[in-house]
């Protein structure tokens, strides 16, 4: 008999076999798959990244663009560049150039003629310079406004140069407005996009000079090869520091692309100096001529393929392993039941029906010998009992025959009553659209925005307001996505999504409410950006989750908001000089220095007069004060300080008016030693002196005044008590309010200015804290507020908040 593999050696290698082969094909065909997935992956990412970077940038250009549109626009600047022999430095001219230049935020803005020669500028150092040879007065002299890059001759500061020409009423060039916009605006987009896993960021002019990287070493170096021409007219233009001998990054395939740029791309590319594969992207930055790269390590590919692959590898020769073993034991053991069921078949076969076979296999093995027995019986009762089963099935049919004429009737009684809820339903429809009428009717007559959102932001419900506040139909509202309509910023910044209002209004379940001081925007995709205020609340039923939201565009009252406090601290500072002047003079007559002595009536009058000049100039400070802080001018220099003994000292310095009244002061700190905090003490000073002065003139003679500084969780609280005249229910809604004063107040105090409260306010909401007061009418009063354990944030600013 010829040898040959049994059966159970058969199965278990084929098992194994097949395992084997296609776990390969899988481990190979997973690595191309996923290397080949993960380059355009990465690649997109990279172009996506370059082009949200170079929309940035351009946004950050934008202002400038806009800036020196407005400037060439005011018909003071053509006139001035018409005339015969412009005045240098001309005073008007100048003013109206730092109008525009706030809070520091451009280097220089200055006026060429249309000769190239600054003749004035918000900086004297620029005036009488001559910029002829520069490309941005070369082009804007043509008509054509241009961004350059390039450092400062006089202060060796790198900025961007826009250029602007400017035309009269005839049509002509007269000359150019330039504005110098620092580097460090476009530094910052730079860096903050310089990420892994998007590799580095770099900012190239249209020559290939990088003017901008997160690596040091790559700025100012040429992105390609230059010729010697080219390196001397930029460095004779002074577009970058040093020699005309400046590094060259060898990225050769970049320059093609910006010489024939036809929108963002993304190139594979090998460096030489570094030795390894790398991916670059390029955008241009509007349509300016810069343009964002952006590089990226493309070996990483490669290893995470080869990582990915390596599991299904892995797992073949396991599988395999396993797949041997266990099919081998498991072959032999069902094989077994299957020489019974062959004894077993044959019998039966041989007409022995009485014959068992016991199998317990708990499978189709064991099935199969129950079906032989149940075979057998079947066969011998077949014809013995045929009659009798014939009868039990007739009697079955019977009794499922007046069963299923039971369930008719049911059924027909059902019928009856669903058309019954039908005809209900239909009643209530009709209902429920009158109520949808009567609302949409409401929500047009609104004179604010109105969205509902479902837990996902899409805007189930919304009003015709709403689409003409955001310039956009109210059809395409509906069921959109807010996030892809709007952007939400607070100032300058985008609010990150967690911490947007309608994200914590859905899924933190508070109701929010924000107005024209809490200066959030709204920026429409692609169209208008406006302030914005708005009331928010949950909405959450068993049927639905979400939000409702009311906004309205807060344009003019921003508008009308900032005109106020610039009016207030132009007003402000005209009175300071006049009112300096009659002290000056006051304080001469008094003592004698200017005339003959006074005569006692005279120096009483003189003194009256004195009082009233330094009261007045008293407010005109906080006047200043309040508008700098409106304005966000305030700088804020924090140093480590012990509160406590700060207070005391502060307390110390007020000495005299406290004994004026014989009025005792407390200072308690709990702990008795608190930690030194980071608070700018002129700020925090101002804020004690404002209360302490309060507490002592409205608290009653020979009482006793409480400061009390306690940690608690995150923050320092601090209050002042003074046992005094109180402030009355009807006041507490308004004590905070510029210019109001309570009516016992004022009985008491006839000459106070109502602004000390509202300058606290603002200084104290400025560092983060919060205010508030409890008082009793004619026994005690208690303002607190709260410092947190961390101390003040350092801000940049052009004034601190102490007049001088």
């Amino acid at each position: 008999m010829k040898k040959t593999l049994s059966i159970k050696n058969k199965i278990t290698l084929a098992f194994v076999g097949i395992t084997i082969f296609f776990g390969a094909i899988t481990a190979v065909g997973v690595f191309v798959v996923v290397r080949q997935n993960l380059s355009t992956l990465k690649k997109d990412d990279i172009t996506l990244r370059v082009v949200s970077e170079a929309r940035e940038v351009a946004q950050a250009f934008d202002g400038s663009v806009r800036l020196s549109k407005t400037i060439t626009a005011q018909s003071e600047i053509a006139d001035y560049l018409q005339q015969a022999h412009p005045v240098i430095q001309d005073p008007n001219v100048v003013a109206l150039l730092r109008r525009y230049s706030v809070d520091d935020l451009y280097d220089a803005i200055f006026v060429m003629d249309s000769k190239g020669s600054i003749i004035a500028s918000t900086e004297l150092v620029f005036v009488g310079i001559d910029r002829s040879s520069r490309d941005y007065f070369k082009q804007a002299i043509v008509g054509v406004p241009f961004i350059e890059f390039g450092i400062g001759a006089v202060t060796g500061k790198p900025g961007y140069y826009f250029s602007q020409p400017v035309i009269n009423g005839r049509g002509e060039i007269v000359g150019v407005v330039v504005i110098k916009f620092p580097a460090r605006g476009v530094l910052e987009i730079v860096e903050r996009f310089a990420d892994e896993p998007f590799g580095h960021s770099m900012l190239v002019d249209a020559d290939g000079i990088v003017v901008h990287s997160d690596i040091p070493d790559h700025v100012y170096k040429a992105i390609g090869a230059l010729s010697q021409e080219k390196r001397q007219s930029i460095t004779a233009e002074n577009r970058i520091p040093g020699g005309s001998d400046f590094g060259t990054l060898h990225y050769d395939p970049i320059v093609s692309i910006l010489q024939s740029y036809r929108g963002p791309t993304t190139i594979d590319f090998y460096d030489n100096v570094e030795k390894k594969d790398k991916v670059i992207s390029v955008s241009r930055v509007a349509d300016t001529s810069f343009f964002l790269v952006i590089e990226s390590d493309a070996e990483t590919l490669t290893t995470s393929a080869y990582i990915i692959s390596a599991v299904p590898g892995i797992g073949v020769f396991f599988a395999a392993l396993f797949a041997a073993i266990i099919g081998y034991i498991l072959v032999a053991r069902f094989l077994r039941p299957l020489k019974l069921l062959k004894a077993a078949a044959q019998k039966i076969g041989e007409g022995d029906y009485a014959y068992r076979v016991s199998i317990e296999t708990g499978d189709e093995f064991e099935e199969v010998a129950d079906a032989f027995e149940d075979m057998a019986q079947k066969i011998q009762v077949s014809y013995a009992d045929l009659d009798r089963r014939v009868a039990e099935q007739t009697a079955k049919l019977s009794l499922q025959l007046q069963e299923f004429e039971q369930k008719n009737i049911v059924l027909r009684d059902t019928q009856r009553a669903v058309l019954n809820v039908l005809e209900d339903s239909h009643t209530l429809e009709l209902q429920l659209q009158d109520e949808r009428d009567y609302l949409r009717g409401i929500l047009a007559s609104m004179g604010e925005g109105l969205f509902v959102l479902n837990k996902d932001l899409r805007i189930v419900l919304t009003n015709s307001m709403a689409g003409r506040i955001l310039g956009i139909p109210s059809e395409r509202l509906e069921n959109a996505f807010l996030p892809s309509i709007i952007t939400f910023y607070k100032g300058e910044e985008t609010i990150p999504e967690k911490e947007r209002p309608l994200h914590r209004v859905i899924n933190d379940r508070v109701s929010i409410t924000a107005n024209v001081e809490d200066n959030f925007y709204w920026e429409v995709r692609g169209g208008k950006r406006f302030p914005l205020g708005l009331t928010a609340a949950p909405i959450s039923t068993q049927l639905f989750t979400g939000g409702v939201i009311v906004f309205r565009d807060l344009t003019n009252e921003k508008n009308i908001g900032e005109a106020r406090t610039s009016f207030i601290s132009i007003a402000s500072h005209q009175l300071r000089t006049p009112l300096t002047s009659l002290k000056w003079f006051l304080e001469m007559l008094m003592d004698g220095s200017y005339a003959q002595p006074l005569t006692p009536e005279q120096k009483n009058f003189a003194d009256l007069a004195y009082q009233s000049a330094d009261r007045m100039m008293g407010i005109i400070n906080l006047l200043l004060q309040i508008a700098r802080v409106e304005a966000g001018r305030i700088k804020v220099a924090p140093t480590p300080t012990d509160l406590g003994e700060f207070v005391r000292e502060s307390v110390a310095s007020l000495g005299n008016i406290f004994a004026l009244k014989k009025q005792a002061v407390e200072v308690l700190t709990n702990p008795d030693h608190l930690t030194a905090v980071p608070v700018d003490v002129d700020i925090f000073g101002q804020v004690m002196q404002n209360l302490l002065s309060n507490a002592n003139r409205y608290a009653f003679e020979d009482s006793t005044i409480r400061v009390m500084i306690v940690e608690e969780h995150n923050r320092y609280v601090c209050s002042i008590t003074n046992e005094g005249i109180g402030i009355s229910r009807a006041d507490e809604s308004r004590i905070f309010e510029k210019f109001y004063r309570a009516e016992n107040a004022l009985r008491m105090v006839p000459e106070g200015s109502g602004l000390g409260l509202s300058l606290v306010k603002s200084l104290v909401e400025g560092w983060g804290g919060k205010i508030w007061f409890e008082s009793k009418e004619g026994a005690e009063t208690t303002f607190y507020f709260t410092i947190p354990l961390v101390g003040m944030d350092a801000r940049e600013g052009k004034v601190g908040v102490r007049i001088s």
